[in-house]
């Protein structure tokens, strides 16, 4: 907890005059002309303002204005005490509001009594959430939902892998997977990789290696599953799962790998089992951001049964 030292408040305030010279009068104003600056300066002005007030009311400024004094919070975020050493971006707290780019929150499901994944004809009948699009990216619902929020990386071993470097909002998918880990990180959550490496193949690649990483210990996790696409039937993969009732999705590929996690696949719980491993739906409520999900193009619906609400909101990104 720190108050902003006050000859980085005075360049701050400096860098926004020079996009408004009358700023001052809109720090000060109760009502008319109320700058949506406010509480962020109020943060500052404060012996007890942190990190995550700071980075929750950079994330929450309308998005012309933080396009407006982009070059000053990016001084900010290098100057504030400790917040540099988190390596959070201003990229990584400032999306464009685009359809790609929000969340959406699938509700956890039982499953259905005529669940079978067996998809032949693709007449396959797999667990249907119910979804929403919220107004907000997924780095935003972390930063106001810590505490219930786990982050799951899906056979991510791969920086080359086909539609890692598609583009949403100036920014390639990559890049958004690793402003959600990062932010995941400073805010506590933990974070679980589901590997399919083969021998001497690594679980994530280099760039999103780095980010986890720099995750505690206690944070952090790897289910290797290399035969099959899902791992619930893994203990290891079930204490994650119950660790949070809400879990973001990332990974590769969004019509395949990501759709037998979270909808159902036709992969027994083991040799001596036949029963098929329930999806990860059915364990807590998922969110998921087409800007997050790799895959080239649109997410296909591949079942009769599911239609277009494979994906619910997301589908209709095509």
């Amino acid at each position: 907890m720190a108050k902003y030292p006050d000859v980085n408040m005075l360049k701050f305030r400096q860098e926004l005059k020079k996009v408004n010279p009358s700023i001052d009068s809109g720090l000060t104003n109760k009502t008319f002309g109320k700058s949506s600056l406010q509480p962020l300066m109020a943060i500052l002005n404060n012996v007890g303002g942190n990190a995550t007030e700071v980075y929750k009311a950079i994330a929450a400024l309308p998005t012309i204005k933080a396009d407006r004094y982009k070059v000053g919070l990016k001084y900010l975020l290098k100057t504030y005490p400790g917040l540099n050493d988190f390596g959070i971006k201003f990229e990584d707290l400032r999306l464009s509001s685009t359809k790609e780019t929000k969340a959406a929150l699938y509700t956890q499901t039982p499953l259905p009594g005529n669940f079978n994944p067996e998809n032949g004809k693709g007449q396959g009948q797999f667990v249907k959430p119910t979804s929403s699009l919220l107004n907000m990216s997924i780095v935003n619902y972390i930063l106001s939902n810590p505490g219930t929020t786990g982050i799951l990386l899906i056979h991510l071993g791969e920086s080359n892998s086909v539609g890692m470097d598609q583009q949403f909002s100036g920014r390639t998918t990559l890049q958004h997977i690793q402003s959600v880990t990062r932010v995941a990180r400073v805010m506590g959550c933990p974070i679980c990789v589901l590997s399919m490496a083969k021998s001497g193949q690594e679980h994530l690649c280099e760039t999103l290696q780095a980010e986890y990483n720099q995750f505690a210990n206690n944070k952090r996790r790897v289910v290797h599953e290399p035969k099959y696409h899902t791992a619930t039937n893994q203990q290891e993969m079930l204490n994650f799962l119950a660790s949070r009732s809400e879990i973001v999705v990332m990974g590769f590929d969004a019509t395949i790998c990501v759709f037998a996690n979270v909808f159902g696949s036709a992969e027994p719980m083991s040799l001596a089992n036949a029963q098929y491993r329930p999806p990860l739906i059915t364990f807590a409520n998922l969110l998921m951001s087409r800007a997050t999900l790799v895959t080239k193009g649109p997410l296909n619906c591949k079942t009769a049964s599911l239609g277009a609400d494979e994906y619910g909101p997301l589908f209709m990104l095509g």
